[in-house]
């Protein structure tokens, strides 16, 4: 390469300036007239930089070739440090450390992961965003001492803080909760899966209502719905009629036991209620006063059980069994939010089953011991009938009339999988109990409400007299009133319509996942929510009150839940809730159920009430529960009946019916003795 050089330039030895320049201020220092001389040559680059070669080296032609293979995982493997210590050297290294050392290291981590874990579901949480109490958002300890050291006190929290803190919170590091009416349909009528710690109270995960994924539920729904439709529950009304002779025969003994009770007081059939009073609790029985409760549910049991199973428990005409029964729910009931926070008893509660049901009756009592003997039992009845049913012709013969299982065990829409002996057993039980509790549940407050009110009570009368449903020419004939011509009377429509707003037979919030895409809620920023236009008490609203709303971004994979209990009592859409006013459902009231069903039509108010749940997971068996609240509520209340009773309470406050502990359903104080009554 040729040497790098400069050319040479030339510059005068001395550089001058005009001697007629404008004098400059006398206050500036004065400028030289000469500067030192430039050099005549400027040194050339290399002998600049001495050090750079004289020829740059050449640039290769081509790169160097790419290995034609990797190296395997195991020449990897073995290039590594031998140093490296394995798994079993350090778990050794462990064991050599001091317990203390172990405990130290083993307590620091735990709190290490406990402060990040705080942070986390605190600050950094995707539901941090939403508001609520610190504890409830920290930790689901928050809520378990509500659930199980308060016995189902949770629910009474979850409304306190939506008055502190709007229509949408935080109740938990996993779960939101809205009280807004406007929130329920888009919520529930979505094909969303039920949140699984939401269901594990139910203690049967097998099960139609324990399903979590929504195809799932479909399918298996499928299998029940025509069982539970609206035909098929006309076709049995007589069943509901043969129960209820049997529960007017209870209520006859009842009354010639108080009979017995007044004549032994000596007050010769004066001041009768008094004269009951006078007897001690322990002899009430004896007194012939009623738990019309207990006697509800017996009765509701015997119902579901006949329809469904074609064998009734004939419960109300064994009262011993009857009393049974009762005490097995409540056990039943009590343990449900034990068994939602701690799934594992009910492998325990397995475990028991396979004891002799002597050891269980001593060792944990009777109510464990007839729940085992009630799932032993239906285990029992639907192994008959998968060995004598092979065909359509045998299933049809059982007995009287085909039962639930006969359906399920034909279904095309379930797989045989789906109709093993292990899950049919828990549609049977869940069948049972979702179809005697809650429909007792109702039938008190029902009475209680009715027997409070003799005003409610007398229309009631009246209008089914006057409006031809219960004639005395129909008791002269023997007829008896039809379910589809009960439901056409106004004001016993709005007395079972206002028993499900104000029974709550189920309290347990509503839990749904988004688990498809974030969901926006457009609810108030703080306040709940009032019906447009109005305030509670029905005044205007004015500029002053009108609410700002608030976009909450639900992120996809949280869980939400909605409250029955916050519907039911809102005061925008039920004015002075806590009160039993069939009138206010006069208005709701559609001429024509079936047409209105067929339509799409919506009643008012109806569309505010979830008594039996709400949107896709609706209780399948709700035509037959509102064919017992017609139909039974008329006989037992109604005129011109073949029995006629005077029901009077005994010592029975609207405390002891309104629902204080969330049991699934929900449940009187622990002190309550329910609703007693004496028959006259």
């Amino acid at each position: 390469m040729p040497t790098l050089s400069m050319p040479t330039l030339h510059f005068p030895s001395t550089l001058s300036f005009p001697s007629n320049l404008p004098s400059l201020p006398s206050g500036l220092p004065s400028i030289p007239t000469e500067f030192p001389s430039l050099p005549s040559e400027l040194p050339s680059l290399p002998s600049m930089f001495p050090s750079l070669p004289s020829k740059l080296p050449s640039l290769p032609t081509a790169l160097p070739p790419w290995p034609s293979s990797l190296p395997s995982f195991a020449e990897l493997q073995e290039s590594l440090p031998s140093k490296i210590p394995s798994a079993s050297a350090v778990l050794e290294s462990a064991r050599s450390l001091p317990p203390k050392t172990i405990a130290v290291y083993a307590v620091g981590a735990f709190v290490a992961y406990c402060f990040w874990l705080a942070v986390y579901r605190l600050f950094l949480s995707p539901l941090a965003k939403f508001p609520g109490r610190k504890l409830a958002a920290l930790t689901g300890w928050y809520e378990f001492y509500y659930d199980v050291i308060q016995t189902g006190m949770y629910w009474e929290q979850v409304g306190k803080m939506h008055e502190e803190y709007g229509p949408i919170i935080r109740i938990s590091p996993w779960e939101i909760h809205i009280n807004d009416p406007s929130a329920w349909e888009p919520l529930y009528s979505a094909k969303n899966d039920k949140y699984d710690f939401g269901i594990r109270a139910i203690g049967l995960p097998d099960s139609t209502v324990g399903t979590v994924a929504h195809g799932l539920h479909r399918r298996r729904r499928a299998a029940l719905s025509p069982f539970f439709s609206r035909r098929g529950v006309e076709r049995f009304g007589h069943v509901i009629y043969s129960a209820f002779d049997a529960f007017a025969a209870r209520l006859e003994d009842a009354r010639a036991v108080r009979a017995e009770a007044v004549a032994r007081a000596g007050r010769g059939g004066q001041d009768t209620i008094d004269a009951v009073r006078q007897l001690s609790a322990e002899d009430e029985a004896r007194a012939g006063v009623v738990d019309m409760g207990g006697l509800w549910h017996q009765l509701a049991v015997d119902i579901v059980t006949e329809y469904a199973f074609a064998r009734g428990y004939g419960l109300v005409a064994n009262r011993e069994r009857g009393d049974r029964w009762v005490e097995m729910l409540r056990v039943v009931l009590r343990q449900a939010k034990t068994l939602q926070h701690f799934p594992l008893l009910l492998r325990v509660k397995d475990a028991v089953a396979v004891l002799p049901p002597r050891w269980v009756r001593a060792l944990f009592g009777d109510g464990l011991a007839s729940v085992v003997a009630f799932q032993d039992d239906m285990r029992a009845q639907i192994g008959a009938i998968m060995r004598g049913a092979p065909d359509a012709g045998d299933a049809i013969r059982y007995k009287t009339h085909p039962t639930i299982f006969h359906d399920l065990l034909r279904s095309e829409s379930i797989p045989p999988a789906e109709k093993r002996l292990e899950r049919l057993w828990q549609d049977g039980q869940s069948v049972v109990i979702g179809g005697s509790e809650t429909v007792a549940t109702v039938f008190k407050h029902i009475t209680f409400h009715l027997l409070d009110r003799p005003a409610a009570l007398a229309r009631l009368r009246r209008e089914l007299d006057e409006g031809g449903f219960m004639t005395a020419a129909m008791r002269a004939a023997g007829e008896r009133p039809r379910w589809q011509d009960l439901e056409r009377c106004r004001y016993l429509r709005g007395v079972v319509m206002e028993g499900l707003r104000m029974s709550l037979p189920a309290v347990q919030r509503m839990n749904r996942v988004l688990p498809r895409q974030e969901r926006v809620f457009v609810l108030p920023e703080r306040g709940r929510r009032r019906r447009p236009g109005r305030n509670g008490a029905g005044a205007a609203v004015t500029a002053s009150e009108k609410l700002v709303m608030k976009e909450w971004v639900v992120p996809r994979g949280t869980p939400v839940s909605m409250s029955p209990h916050l519907l039911h009592f809102d005061e925008a859409i039920f004015p002075r809730p806590r009160e039993f006013r069939p009138e206010r459902w006069l208005d709701d009231f559609v001429a024509d159920p079936v047409a209105a069903m067929t339509t799409g039509k919506e009643r008012r108010l109806a569309k505010y009430i979830a008594a039996f749940g709400y949107g896709t997971r609706i209780c399948v068996g709700m035509n037959l529960a509102y064919a017992e609240m017609h139909t039974l509520v008329a006989l037992l209340f109604g005129p011109n009946t073949p029995h006629e009773f005077n029901l009077k309470l005994y010592h029975t406050k609207v405390e002891d019916i309104n629902f204080k502990h969330d049991f699934v359903v929900g449940g009187p104080p622990l002190e309550s003795k329910g609703c007693r009554v004496i028959v006259e």
